[in-house]
């Protein structure tokens, strides 16, 4: 028994208990699961292989009368959706919204799987659902067997235009996908749902799933929220000031964060409520910077000596230079900010530190920095490209996954970022499930693992 320090708060009563051993899980609230992963079919008694369920029909062996006090029998207090282990539901988000896992990366890792060349956009994140891979390709969405690479389906979505790099994501147990103003809704299977013209063009990053909407920034500067049954607009935001280059933050919290570019003032963070899409006051760039990539996670923080939510923000200038920020994700005041170099990427984080990749094209590196506070505690020497520009790194439990100059996959120490190990292949951004790494190269989905 004991507590995760690293869940957050409103993913506590979605994890359940685990059945077969004695005492609370860490991190549950308690609670047995049920996976549908475990349905017989009564005909045959072999397992049903069902993506969904409709009803559940729960049998109780106990009823007795208790005279004046009623009736003694089973009772269901709640149901929840539980995530399952090892997924990578959304672009750089893992169950806990870290780009981070508690599971270890590979310790002798070769490539399992790499597919032919199916033309899966670069910079676009696979997403992983239980055993199933799914990825953004030019013209199509495809599913591939986690454990195998063999392809399980395709289907057709609009061609992907200019810098398009949205990512799939999951929900509810169906996968969303965007490519334009086009988005598409599939069941696990592969199954079409509904497919709707959407109000405005979809910026870089894709779909954000949270709660019951899904989430997404349009190049013009809107932000739509879309219902994920039927594909129906819940509500779009009139436009912000500036472009919107990547995909709302996603949180657990009653609010949705959106980063903007203006080429003609400063960028800006704006905060949204998911009811129907009314603003705070956003918060401004001192320093009339772009701000490129946002995440929402949860952070000790020294100045204030308690946990506390918050916005990360990577903020560039013109040169390429830029800084990185911690804005409180209540009232987006700014707690602490630090330098860094060109080329940087979006941030993961794991047991208070946090991860960056940044550099210019020849000379990559791997910054790590104090969540707390913001002081840097290591970076990779600039000259051996352990973390190229403008990628995303993976932190595992026993080290973070990056991208080389080199064109591959390096684990790097979380002590010093000393090289652990380096295998054939490099993407832009990865997914993780346990023990395995997914990337795309070139046009290719490989998986690096034991």
């Amino acid at each position: 028994p004991g507590e995760d320090a690293n869940i957050q708060p409103a993913r506590f009563f979605d994890v359940p208990d685990q059945p077969f051993r004695l005492y609370m899980s860490t991190g549950s609230g308690g609670g047995d699961p049920i996976d549908i992963s475990w349905a017989i079919d009564t005909v045959t008694g072999l397992p049903a292989n069902l993506d969904r369920i409709h009803f559940v029909k729960l049998v109780n062996g106990l009823n007795k009368t208790m005279g004046p006090f009623g009736e003694l029998s089973g009772e269901l207090g709640a149901i929840v959706v539980s995530m399952p282990d090892g997924c990578w539901p959304q672009a750089g988000r893992d169950a806990e919204n870290r780009a981070g896992v508690s599971f270890d990366a590979p310790a002798d890792p070769v490539v399992l799987w790499k597919t032919v060349d199916v033309e899966a956009l670069e910079g676009s994140s696979p997403v992983i659902w239980r055993n199933r891979v799914f990825v953004r390709c030019t013209d199509s969405l495809k599913a591939f067997d986690l454990d195998t690479g063999i392809e399980l389906w395709s289907q057709p979505i609009a061609a992907a235009t200019g810098e398009d790099t949205t990512s799939p994501a999951v929900h509810v147990n169906m996968v969303f996908a965007v490519s334009g103003d086009q988005a598409y809704c599939f069941e696990l299977n592969g199954a079409p749902v509904w497919h709707v013209t959407l109000s405005g063009s979809i910026a870089g990053g894709g779909v954000t799933a949270q709660r019951a909407c899904l989430y997404m920034s349009t190049h013009d500067g809107n932000v739509i929220s879309i219902s994920p049954h039927d594909g129906s607009e819940n509500w779009a935001t009139p436009g912000f000031s500036g472009m919107l280059d990547a995909k709302p933050a996603w949180s657990p919290s009653e609010h949705v964060y959106v980063a903007s570019r203006n080429d003609a003032g400063p960028g800006r963070v704006v905060r949204l409520a998911t009811a129907d899409g009314s603003t705070d006051t956003p918060w401004s760039d001192p320093d009339n910077m772009d701000v490129r990539h946002i995440m929402f996670t949860t952070l000790h923080i020294d100045s204030l000596g308690e946990d506390t939510d918050v916005i990360l923000a990577v903020a560039r200038e013109a040169t390429g230079l830029g800084k990185l920020r911690c804005l409180r994700a209540d009232n987006l005041t700014q707690l602490w900010e630090i330098p860094l170099p060109e080329g940087a990427g979006s941030p993961a984080v794991l047991d208070r530190r946090i991860y960056i990749c940044c550099g210019t094209a020849a000379q990559g590196q791997t910054v790590c920095f104090d969540g707390s506070n913001g002081s840097q505690l290591w970076a990779t020497p600039a000259g051996e490209g352990l973390g190229k520009a403008n990628t995303s790194p993976v932190v595992f439990g026993n080290g973070i996954v990056v991208a080389t100059e080199s064109g591959k996959t390096a684990l790097l120490s979380p002590s010093d970022g000393g090289i652990i190990w380096a295998t054939s292949y490099s993407s832009r951004i990865y997914a993780a499930s346990d023990g395995k790494i997914i990337g795309i190269d070139s046009g290719r989905v490989f998986c690096v693992s034991d």
